[in-house]
């Protein structure tokens, strides 16, 4: 369900208005005018011509892959880009034509359906060039193929040195049509990112050695960190991804660039119960009332994504105040300490995002988890329904 503005989405949560949040009692608020602000702001950094592919994959950062996608195609982005062929198939069934690139290596069996997709697939070896091409041919199919390069994440890529032999092939191939040469980050979200750095110089040195033809081969090495702190880098694309969702790559430290996030976690009170000083709470019976006092109980746990380890440390907004997470997160529930807040059943507690003065961030849970943000939002869209607002 998408509302058509923010004060539509506001009444449908607080009258129930979307069957699915109702229903669970919690769900998550993407806001894709954010996206669209996030996007307007990584674009103008940019310089004009360079192209933005949108992240989508894991199901765009657990935003929702279709609805993020249709929101960052309109928002300006030329290019999506997913992990998996699965995940290009399901935005290729949602009626989207535009060109999607599977970021990762596909497997030999996965092959022949990316190609009657039309899904631009990632090349990084001979053995592989050979294997998507004849398979092409007994299908009497052309694929568009983006050649990877490792300049230093020893991850996806071919190493500098076959890079051109394996680009000469590709240029004179009838059945794979070479779109672009890509390379990617291992570091660019460091204060000194000195090694990427130099993977930047090892990426431009070789496009520069193999004379591409001008304008008809996407150069593009940057993710998000890379887009912001490394401006050297965008070349003719940038692929953005935890940006383009409102968070910096550099966790708790300020994008340079205006970014909101899109995010937000909701639930409604399922119970309020009075206890007595003594009284423990949750597995373990990891926390004791010290006093008299009342407590919430929300119908959202660590199968939401909700970190376990937010257990007696993490915080929630009760009508713009934070009230503390008591006992343990369990699965599906979590408790709340409201103190003498007079609140009810069925009134809504904010656990990410912002209220007033006061927020709950990704980052937060994040640093407490010990963990990075792509982390928490991957882990956040599994269970939860989303309702998108614009």
């Amino acid at each position: 369900m998408i509302e058509t503005n923010r004060t539509a989405y506001q009444r449908a949560v607080l009258k129930g208005g979307m069957e699915a949040a109702s229903m669970r009692g919690a769900w998550l608020g993407v806001d894709l005018v954010g996206l669209q602000e996030n996007l307007k702001a990584i674009k103008r950094s940019l310089a004009p011509g360079t192209r933005v592919m949108a992240v989508v994959k894991a199901d765009a950062y657990g935003h929702g892959a279709q609805a993020i996608a249709q929101a960052a195609l309109q928002s300006g982005a030329s290019h999506l880009g997913v992990a998996t062929v699965e995940e290009g198939m399901k935005l290729r069934r949602s009626g989207l034509d535009e060109p999607i690139m599977v970021l990762g290596l596909v497997p030999d069996a996965a092959i022949s359906h990316a190609i009657e997709a039309g899904l631009q697939l990632t090349i990084s070896s001979g053995r592989q060039i050979q294997m998507v091409e004849r398979i092409a041919a007994g299908l009497g199919k052309t694929v568009e193929v983006n050649l990877k390069v490792n300049t230093g994440m020893t991850r996806v890529g071919c190493e500098p040195h076959e890079a051109p032999a394996l680009m000469q092939y590709l240029l004179a191939s009838q059945i794979l049509h070479v779109i672009g040469i890509s390379s990617h980050f291992g570091t660019a979200e460091g204060k000194l990112p000195v090694d990427a750095e130099a993977q930047l110089a090892k990426f431009d040195k070789l496009v520069r050695r193999i004379g591409l033809p001008p304008g008809q081969i996407l150069r593009h090495i940057a993710n998000s960190a890379g887009a912001i702190y490394l401006p050297a880098s965008h070349f003719d694309m940038v692929r953005v991804g935890l940006a383009m969702y409102g968070h910096s790559p550099r966790g708790p430290e300020p994008s340079p660039i205006q970014l909101t996030p899109i995010l937000s976690l909701r639930a409604r009170i399922a119970q309020v119960k009075e206890v007595h000083a003594g009284a423990s709470v949750g597995y373990g019976a990891t926390w004791t009332a010290k006093q008299s006092t009342r407590l919430a109980l929300l119908p959202v746990g660590y199968a939401d994504g909700l970190p376990r380890s937010l257990s007696n440390r993490g915080q929630v907004l009760v009508r713009g105040t934070p009230c503390p997470i008591v006992g343990r997160v369990s699965m599906d529930q979590t408790v709340v300490d409201v103190g003498r807040t007079p609140v009810e059943p069925g009134e809504e507690v904010l656990l990410l995002g912002g209220h007033g003065d006061q927020s709950v961030s990704v980052e937060r849970w994040a640093e407490l988890d010990g963990t990075i943000s792509y982390e928490i939002l991957c882990g956040l869209g599994q269970r939860l329904p989303k309702m998108y607002y614009r």
